[in-house]
């Protein structure tokens, strides 16, 4: 599960590997970034 993760990642051009990971997991530990993501509406560009 895990690794398919960071293959979506890499696919999408995002440069992933599992020391990302272990730095996220740090951070979720200390606190640092909230474990709940929040939802954010984006309003689209309205075309010109």
């Amino acid at each position: 599960m895990f690794f398919s993760f960071l293959d979506e990642l890499r696919a999408a051009g995002i440069p992933a590997s599992l020391k990302e990971h272990l730095v996220l997991l740090e951070a979720l530990d200390r606190d640092v970034i909230e474990r709940t993501p929040r939802l954010s509406i984006i309003s689209p560009v309205p075309p010109s």
